[in-house]
């Protein structure tokens, strides 16, 4: 914009100058003479104030810039607390202090898995004493020691309650018992309760026995406990290798009830620990049931002693028929009479069950076990006869079957016969 020419001081330059400024002409570098001194003071502090001029002052290094949180920038000092420059005295009276440390409080956390764990409240303790255990690692509470005696008392209640539970229903789901121990008066009792020996009802082959009418022997019942055992210590060894050992245990008292006319009809039951094994529990338990309807007498009384099983056949003994493929025990007769073979040999094939049911390895196979068996009978054949008795002899070698293995029975059989036709008179030298 441009002032008028007949305006008020179109044409007065001095007029339109602001004060004090210097013309456009006269800077530095046009060639106009410097302005004259005026005798101004520069600026500076006033003298005699004994303040250092700039230029005196120490070096320091220049703090960042106050910026936001996040940022590189350090944050700015706050009052009170930014040092003395050298030289100049401190100031007199006390100096400021930075606010003093909360204590730390206990957690709560901590003090509710105290109270719940001393009250027997057994799970809520240990999610609380976890809880506080975690929730102390992200903060600076106190009660570790009250959270771990939570868990402590927790874990002793837990102990308690198992070793008082089996005595409480023991005592509760009891029976009567006369002096040698067996059941005088029967009723509702726990299956973990019941001794070797002991008879009971209410048996299902379908569920996990709990509960059973116990009762004497002598009255009218269907299952019977055959032993109980308790497999060697150490580590939990699986649940495979836990029920194999327990068949092997159980099938060895089995056996001796192979020449009782109710065998054939037994249908066996097995209990063996599991989640019970690390309180210390190895106890298995070998129940039997019989599907032909209720018997009033223990099992063992109705073995028949002039019978034997092919295991308890040796050396000399003659056998009239042979069923062991139909019915596991067998008739011994004098060899004066006709009969199908003699044993001239026996023996029992490694490991032996009692040396740890747990390592008891499973059934070869007939097809692994038959050329080993006919092999030791024929090397036992040969030193026993210098040359054959007779030439139309046979070699009958036996080897334990599938449930005799698992039964722990390892017994191998070494027989001669005469290819179907009947023996009479002893063939083994005496």
């Amino acid at each position: 914009m441009t002032t008028p020419p007949d305006a008020h001081g179109a044409d007065d330059a001095s007029a339109r100058r602001p004060s004090g400024a210097v013309p456009f002409s006269d800077l530095p570098g046009t060639g106009a003479p410097p302005p004259a001194s005026t005798g101004a003071v520069p600026f500076s502090d006033p003298p005699g104030t004994g303040a250092l001029p700039f230029s005196d002052l120490p070096e320091m290094d220049a703090a960042p810039p106050y910026g936001p949180p996040g940022t590189s920038a350090a944050p700015f000092p706050q009052a009170g607390f930014l040092p003395t420059p050298p030289g100049v005295p401190a100031a007199a009276g006390p100096q400021p202090q930075p606010p003093p440390d909360e204590p730390p409080r206990t957690s709560g956390l901590a003090v509710t898995a105290l109270l719940t764990g001393l009250f027997g409240l057994i799970p809520l303790a240990l999610g609380f004493g976890i809880a506080a255990l975690v929730h102390r690692r992200r903060s600076t509470r106190k009660g570790k020691g009250f959270a771990l005696v939570g868990i402590a008392a927790s874990a002793a209640w837990s102990v308690a309650i198992g070793m008082l539970t089996p005595v409480v229903l023991e005592s509760v789901f009891s029976v009567e018992r006369d002096e040698s121990g067996a059941i005088s008066k029967g009723g509702k009792a726990l299956f973990s309760t019941l001794r070797k020996g002991d008879c009971f009802t209410d048996y299902d082959v379908a569920k996990r026995l709990r509960m059973v009418e116990a009762v004497p022997c002598t009255e009218p019942h269907t299952g019977e406990i055959v032993t109980r055992s308790a497999l060697p210590d150490g580590p939990y060894p699986g649940d495979d290798r836990t029920e194999a050992a327990t068949h092997v245990v159980c099938g060895a008292e089995f056996a001796g009830l192979r020449k009782s006319p109710h065998y054939p009809k037994l249908r066996p039951y097995y209990e063996w620990p599991e989640a019970a094994w690390n309180t210390g529990n190895r106890q298995v338990t070998c129940a039997l049931h019989h599907e032909g309807g209720a018997l009033e007498s223990r099992l063992a009384d109705t073995v028949k002693a002039g019978l034997h099983t092919y295991d308890e056949l040796r050396r000399g003994h003659c056998i009239e028929t042979w069923v062991r493929e139909t019915h596991p025990h067998i008739s011994a007769i004098s060899c004066r009479k006709s009969h199908f073979a003699e044993v001239f040999a026996t023996y029992e094939i490694s490991p032996k069950v009692e040396d740890d049911p747990l390592e008891y390895p499973p059934y070869p196979g007939k097809d692994a076990l038959t050329p080993q068996v006919l092999g030791k009978c024929e090397a036992r054949l040969t030193a026993i006869f210098a040359r054959p008795p007779r030439p139309d002899l046979e070699l009958f070698a036996i080897p334990p079957s599938p449930n005799d293995w698992e039964s722990g029975i390892r017994t191998a059989v070494c027989m001669l016969t005469a290819n179907g036709r009947d023996l009479k008179g002893s063939l083994v030298p005496r």
